[in-house]
């Protein structure tokens, strides 16, 4: 599990939701864009990214766009 955000409140019952769930999380750099963040993806063999949609002069849901393409056209359910 991975979070993609600048801090926030949120992060704190993120990271106790994962210690309940023996899951590892992942702190993906803020400032990251799509060539960083897609290395840190494939190097951790991410599953999950819980996400930001903007902060500042960053787009996170562009930026994710740009990474992984193939989820634009995605179904859910």
């Amino acid at each position: 599990m991975g979070i993609y955000s600048p801090n926030k409140a949120e992060w704190t019952l993120l990271q106790m939701s994962c210690g309940r769930a023996d899951l590892v999380l992942v702190n993906v750099n803020p400032a990251f864009q799509s060539h960083e963040l897609s290395y840190c993806l494939q190097k951790v063999q991410m599953k999950a990214l819980v996400m930001a949609d903007r902060f500042k002069h960053s787009d996170y849901v562009e930026i994710v766009r740009n990474t992984i393409p193939e989820l634009v056209d995605a179904t859910f359910g």
